[in-house]
């Protein structure tokens, strides 16, 4: 008799991003984090518990054209506009303040699209959040109990949602059932620089791009995790992945399960993945590999599938 296990595991994000027209916050890794900006030497710190934005950076006033003495500290309020602080964290006067913009407007646009720069590079880290998939192994299978080893290979992904994961390993296969993110929970503006107004703004995604990023980042969810099952298990040849998400039944008002992808690949199919260029994979078609049951439209609208059952 094949010996089975069976464990769920809930996967708390370790990459947060969140963003919508009241303001941006950034989380990696629950701690701050700072980012190099500019070639002279210039910071910006991200350190967001959900208060809003906080990239931050010191310039310091042109030599002999500045009326501020001294550093000028630069951030974001909440809508994207620039505020400014003197050495001592005071509010500028307002006099001062436009001097100080008008001055070093070049330096403050340079500042602003690099901060936009980085907070549109995080909404693609999370939507192709298999970018980082380790290349399966084919090692000696370690003694130790599979579960707790895929368990702790997985928890150990800084995860950009909230996600469920339940597996049951049957011999020389995995069956994995995944608990995706709501399409809603994806992030529905992107930030844009106004040059003239010299502040960051929202601009609304359009809804067929926001559909087809899900589908996108459904499928980079599922990548991701056989990534890490092959890698971590090598005594798995087979693993069969179905992924859904809650969804209000229109008949009765009530939230109902919806499976929406559906794969089942073999250890060798996955071996055929150059793991060293993911970055030009189109994730979606990849899985036209294995056998993969889902309902997509043009649209990026995906349906409710029938999962494989054992």
């Amino acid at each position: 008799m094949a010996i089975r296990f069976r464990k769920s595991i809930k996967l708390l994000p370790g990459m947060r991003l969140n963003l919508s027209k009241s303001g941006l916050s950034l989380t990696l890794g629950g701690k701050g984090l700072t980012f190099n900006l500019g070639k002279t030497g210039a910071y910006a710190n991200v350190d967001l518990p959900g208060t809003g934005l906080a990239y931050r950076t010191r310039l310091t006033g042109k030599k002999g054209s500045s009326p501020v003495r001294g550093d000028v500290t630069i951030g974001l309020n909440e809508d994207g506009t620039v505020y400014l602080l003197d050495n001592r964290d005071r509010p500028l006067a307002a006099k001062d303040a436009a001097a100080f913009l008008k001055t070093n407007k070049s330096e403050i646009i340079s500042w602003l699209e690099q901060s936009c720069g980085r907070v549109n590079d995080e909404l693609l880290a999370l939507i192709h959040c298999h970018r980082d998939t380790p290349a399966p192994t084919s090692a000696t299978p370690s003694t130790n109990d599979p579960q707790t080893i895929l368990a702790k290979q997985v928890e150990a992904i800084p995860w950009p949602r909230e996600t469920f994961v339940s597996f049951d390993l049957d011999g020389d296969t995995v069956w994995l059932d995944v608990d995706l993110p709501e399409s809603e929970d994806m992030p529905a503006v992107q930030a844009v620089v106004n040059k003239t107004e010299l502040r960051l703004v929202w601009k609304d995604r359009p809804a067929t791009q926001r559909r087809q990023e899900y589908q996108t980042h459904i499928h980079a969810v599922a990548f991701r995790l056989m990534g890490e099952l092959f890698a971590a298990l090598p005594q798995i040849n087979q693993l069969v992945l179905s992924a859904y998400s809650q969804r209000t039944d229109p008949r009765t008002g009530q939230i109902r399960d919806d499976y929406l992808l559906s794969v089942r690949a073999g250890r060798t199919q996955w071996q055929q993945i150059n793991f060293a260029n993911l970055e030009v994979i189109d994730v979606v078609a990849c899985f036209d590999l294995f056998e993969t049951r889902r309902q997509i439209s043009r649209s990026g609208i995906v349906a409710p599938i029938e999962p494989f059952a054992r």
